[in-house]
């Protein structure tokens, strides 16, 4: 991944501190923002939960976090890895990437360790449902560790704003204080693509004649 550009350092630090619901335009780098808050979390002394992710985003994340030579790598927790496994992975801490009907079970049975949490990170936040499953993991573990924070993200922001308070209703069910809002049009980002403005070169390719008899004519 290559070194943050000053409106994504902006961003990440807008979300760093408190729980929040972060979306922004498409295109901004929220891949990024992922990373960074997965890398920063790469510690035994932390546990954050990755939800809603497809496998083939955790196996990417996974690769790109050993390439930078993370000394505590992330686990993925699949239906292969059994409870004790689970466990273990739990309490090992570090970034762990388990769907929510496996969290689920794990909680109700108590295998999750729920006051190791640091927090969960929530990808795709807006395809959230009022009955999904996310929801229901996210309140059985604030019973168990009000403390933890929430961070959903997002860089479909049409999505976000179909239906009605879509938005409000991702933060109310999630208990999410925060909407952080990163437009093209913020004056870091406008800055920031100012300042790196595209070379352009035009090419011009020869006609021959009958090209150029066969375009006069059209």
């Amino acid at each position: 991944m290559h070194e943050l550009l000053e409106y994504e350092a902006s961003m990440l630090l807008d979300i760093h501190q408190d729980s929040s619901l972060l979306v922004v335009a498409e295109g901004l780098g929220l891949d990024t923002i992922v990373f960074s808050t997965l890398k920063l979390h790469s510690d035994p002394h932390n546990l954050l939960l990755v939800s809603n992710y497809r496998m083939s985003e955790a196996r990417f994340l996974k690769s790109l976090l050993a390439q930078d030579d993370i000394l505590h790598p992330p686990n993925i927790i699949t239906a292969e890895v059994n409870n004790k496994e689970r466990e273990a992975m739990y309490k090992r801490g570090g970034v762990i990437f388990v769907s929510s009907r496996i969290l689920v079970v794990d909680l109700l049975m108590d295998r999750m360790p729920a006051a190791l949490v640091s927090g969960v990170l929530i990808l795709r936040a807006h395809e959230l449902q009022e009955a999904c499953q996310e929801n229901f993991a996210i309140r059985l573990l604030r019973e168990r560790n009000p403390s933890m924070f929430i961070k959903a993200v997002s860089d479909n922001a049409i999505s976000m704003t179909s239906g009605y308070n879509h938005a409000e209703r991702i933060m109310l069910q999630l208990g999410i204080p925060r909407l952080v809002l990163w437009p093209r049009f913020n004056i870091q980002v406008v800055k920031c693509f100012d300042e790196a403005q595209p070379q352009v070169e035009e090419v011009r390719v020869r006609s021959f004649p009958k090209m150029s008899r066969l375009l006069f004519t059209c």
